[in-house]
This record gives C-alpha cells, sequence and structure tokens, in this order.
C-alpha cells in the first residue's frame, strides 16, 4: 500500500485520493453506486432528490473552488456538509441527490487544497434573500446565473436563480434576481 511518507504517494494525490473517497461515501450526494463528479459516470437512472447546478463568474486564480450544500429539513440541521462539489475551470458545479428542504451553499477557495473548511480560509455564503431555495423538493432543480463570490464580505450573489419544480409541487417555478436590495 502506498505511503504518504515513502514518497510514493504526493501530497496533493493524497488529498485527492481523500476527496474522492469522501465525494462517494457522503449521504445524499451521487448516486446509490457512489458516482459524484460529473463526467466520470452517467446515470441513467431518473432523478431522484434536488439538483443545484451553477457557475461561478470570477474564479480565484490558481485555486481550487468548493462548494458545500447543507440541507435543514424540519428540525434537523447540521454543521456537516450534505454534498460537496468542485468548481471546475470553467466555474462550472452540479450538486445532486440533496434531501429536500431548506439548502443552503458555501463556497471554499481551498488554497490548502485539503478539501476541508477550516478556521481563517477564506469562504463565502450564497445571498438568497427571496428564499428560493428554501422548499426544495424532491425532483426540484435549481441553477444559478453568474455566482459572483467575495471572499472580502464572505458574500456570494447570484445574478439569478433558476428554480424548476418537478411535476406535481404546488410551489410556482418563477427565476427571480437573487440580489439582495438594501436601503
Amino acid at each position: 500500500m502506498p505511503r504518504y511518507s515513502d514518497g510514493m504517494l504526493s501530497r496533493p494525490r493524497l488529498i485527492l485520493l481523500i476527496l474522492m473517497f469522501s465525494f462517494a461515501v457522503l449521504p445524499g450526494c451521487g448516486d446509490e453506486s457512489g458516482t459524484t463528479f460529473e463526467g466520470l459516470a452517467v446515470s441513467e437512472s431518473p432523478a431522484r432528490g434536488v439538483e443545484i447546478s451553477g457557475n461561478v463568474a470570477n474564479l480565484p486564480d490558481s485555486q481550487s473552488v468548493l462548494v458545500f450544500a447543507f440541507v435543514r429539513s424540519g428540525e434537523n440541521a447540521s454543521d456537516e456538509p450534505a454534498c460537496v462539489g468542485i468548481v471546475d475551470g470553467e466555474g462550472q458545479f452540479t450538486l445532486s441527490h440533496l434531501s429536500a428542504g431548506k439548502i443552503s451553499l458555501t463556497f471554499l477557495s481551498d488554497g490548502a487544497n485539503d478539501g476541508v473548511i477550516d478556521p481563517g480560509d477564506p469562504i463565502t455564503h450564497l445571498v438568497d434573500p427571496e428564499q428560493q431555495l428554501a422548499d426544495l423538493q424532491d425532483g426540484d432543480r435549481a441553477h444559478l446565473l453568474d455566482v459572483q463570490l467575495d471572499f472580502n464580505s464572505h458574500r456570494a450573489v447570484a445574478d439569478a436563480i433558476e428554480v424548476t419544480r418537478a411535476v406535481g409541487s404546488a410551489a410556482p417555478a418563477t427565476p427571480t434576481p437573487a440580489e439582495a436590495t438594501e436601503g
């Protein structure tokens, strides 16, 4: 078995292996086979859970960006993310098979490449003033357009959040600008 200390496994590769293993076993993230990375495998099964996708308009130079999804359902809340995704080099991300409920997103500029939000790490929290991600149901899809990350203010703002409701959902599907109006 390769070990980090004997030089056979570089630190970046070790971190990548840990991240891949973590993504494969996180509950509520990926399909039943453990596939979570878009593009590595294609699932032809019908969509289950909630899917959130989008694009980041202003990626930081030379640092990986991760997006963490936190789900609150009823009284259940956790400090652990339900799903973690990678924002690719084009700024695209997809989080699939999330549980229904109120979903909040946190973006991490992961300069340490450890896949963990550590104290002092540059993070942003998605601003959702119209609560479009507050009551997502099984089969719903949300797409965030041109997310702007501001690590100084710890805010991420999407130009728009488009929610497509599953067939039979009572909530309306309306794209709405996500920018908060402050007076």
